[in-house]
């Protein structure tokens, strides 16, 4: 009887031990395993080459073509503006042909360039002053709406001060590519450098001695318009006092 327990005990212990053996072995190969596939993973990450964008290369040819627009639209905004007109040599004519093409393109942007932020505009004739950047172009504002897209001012010519920062333009207005008679008229100038930037500091509305005859004539086509066409005035004069 105590050998057979004796015996029983003795393959219970080699029973344990093989069953310990192999499961030592299999978590080995699970181990081994798990490194193989790290290894693959650290592998492929170190070696395996990162893909790069690529984008394709422009061509001389198109380069070229890219340049020559870019300078047709530049010279096209130039002539637009009178920024290539003949005689504009200086920074104050060029100054104020832009001043003018930001009114007849209703360009705000383009005037706060040109402005400086203590400009002055003021007009004797129809004594009106406004002091400051925002409030002249608030002003301004009302002109462009006023113009509509038809009217435009026309510069004739710009007549620089020798020695002084100052500049005189002679200019009308049309309709349409034609001139409007009775409407020319001058606009003195003057610029100040402010580092950086050399802006429009003053704008002086010129006195002449046939802005009289001027507002007498435009009195004169207005009851004649009125007279000729008294519905059409009505309801336009209702409408502007509206």
């Amino acid at each position: 009887m105590a050998s057979m327990a004796h015996y029983n005990l003795a393959a219970g212990i080699r029973f344990r031990k093989t069953l310990t053996s192999k499961l030592s072995a299999v978590q080995t190969s699970n181990m081994a395993n798990s490194r193989h596939l790290s290894n693959l993973v650290v592998t492929n990450n170190v070696h395996s080459p990162i893909p790069k964008l690529t984008f394709p290369q422009l061509s001389l040819a198109t380069k070229r073509q890219l340049s020559v627009a870019a300078k047709n639209k530049e010279d096209r905004w130039k002539l637009r503006c009178g920024g290539s007109a003949p005689g504009c040599t200086s920074d104050t004519d060029i100054l104020i042909r832009r001043f003018f093409c930001a009114i007849n393109t209703s360009d705000e942007q383009l005037l706060e360039d040109v402005l400086s932020y203590d400009c002055e505009l003021k007009d004797f004739i129809f004594q009106i002053a406004f002091d400051g950047e925002q409030s002249i172009i608030q002003f301004l504002r009302k002109v462009m709406k006023a113009m509509g897209d038809t009217i435009r001012f026309e510069i004739d010519n710009v007549q620089g001060e020798d020695g002084s920062d100052a500049a005189t333009a002679s200019l009308h207005l049309e309709w349409e590519n034609q001139e409007i008679p009775f409407t020319r008229f001058c606009t003195h100038f003057q610029f100040k450098d402010y580092g950086e930037n050399y802006l429009i500091r003053k704008i002086t509305r010129v006195t002449k001695p046939n802005d009289v005859d001027f507002m007498l004539t435009l009195l004169k086509a207005a009851s004649t318009t009125f007279d000729m066409f008294p519905d059409q005035a009505r309801n336009l004069l209702s409408k502007m006092n509206e």
